[in-house]
């Protein structure tokens, strides 16, 4: 019981703080996919600056980036 209550209470903090960052942006649908310094890819650079003020663009394309 005590793991049921641990597990419900770490999805509603992870959701918490995955929902909390989210606007209410009205970004087009076009696919040019960027990376996040967080290692997330996010459809188009318009959907990753929506997202959070704190997500940074590390690349323009899908991710892992490259190091070059």
């Amino acid at each position: 019981m005590k793991n049921m209550v641990l597990m419900v209470l770490i999805l509603f903090i992870s959701t918490d703080i995955v929902y909390s960052c989210h606007h209410h942006c009205n970004c087009p649908a076009d696919k040019h996919p960027v990376c996040s310094t967080s290692g997330f890819t996010y459809d188009n650079e318009c959907l990753l600056n929506c997202a959070c003020p704190s997500k940074v663009l590390a690349c323009r394309h899908k991710c892992p980036c490259r190091i070059s």
